[in-house]
């Protein structure tokens, strides 16, 4: 176990090294904390529809779900998977004491835990801006949701990184990536039906565990994400066994 705590040690040094997810990090701060700010001054209306501060930080953890994090953790599965074959740094890391699976395991622990970082740190922002402006907590439900956003963005990222093991470039990977996701969310948009058996018409699932109403389709969502993590990682830890070196 001490030799898997280092090596996921060493795989999430690796990216925060990396200035750019320092400066992404930044960003969402900073847009967090801007529009509670400034709905909490003015109000906030979008197609007619008045959001008040309490359902501020939900729309934010939505759009975390939705568009920042998918991105990111295309990013950052690119770094520490394709590049790392590109440049030959993979074939250094294989040199040490240790074995594939505790190496892909690691990448993907490391980057697991990049992403709860960004929503542990966008939760505690708009928390202590709660509090500062006066307005109840909303403890502990908000971290709760925040905290359990987690189980689909793992899954986010062993389809990553599982795009990422099958092609041999960082940028194609990340374009892939995209691709496939936009057109997962549209065959959503399309056919709600259809796009329920995709794992990302289900981003929101702390709603469905906080929520009594959702609570009915909780399991068969679960299950459903719960298997898109172990298909996917089983799939990409048989290409990872098979590179090429």
């Amino acid at each position: 176990m001490s030799l898997f705590l280092r090596s996921t040690k060493v795989e999430l040094v690796k990216i925060l090294i990396r200035v750019k997810y320092y400066v992404l990090l930044l960003i969402e701060l900073l847009i967090t904390a801007t529009v509670v700010l400034f709905t909490s001054a003015n109000g906030f209306a979008v197609f007619g529809l008045h959001m008040d501060l309490p359902a501020i930080p939900y729309a934010v953890l939505n759009s975390l779900t939705v568009f920042v994090l998918p991105l990111i953790i295309f990013m950052v599965c690119a770094d520490l998977f394709t590049n790392e074959i590109e440049t030959g740094m993979l074939k250094a890391v294989l040199l040490r004491p240790i074995g594939r699976f505790m190496i892909f395991a690691s990448k993907i622990t490391a980057v697991t835990l990049y992403v709860f970082l960004h929503l542990m740190a966008v939760c505690a922002l708009i928390l202590a801006l709660k509090l500062m402006l006066g307005s109840p907590a909303d403890l502990p439900t908000l971290p709760a949701a925040f905290a359990l956003s987690i189980f689909p963005m793992i899954a986010f990222v062993s389809f990553s990184t599982l795009i990422c093991l099958l092609v041999s470039n960082s940028s194609l990977a990340m374009f892939v990536s995209m691709i496939l996701y936009f057109i997962m969310q549209g065959v959503t948009l399309a056919s709600a039906p259809v796009g329920a058996v995709f794992f990302t018409s289900h981003l929101n699932v702390y709603r469905m565990i906080l929520s009594p109403q959702y609570q009915s389709a909780l399991p068969n969502t679960l299950l459903l994400i719960l298997s898109t993590i172990v298909l996917t990682s089983a799939a990409g830890f048989w290409l990872f066994d098979r590179q090429e070196l």
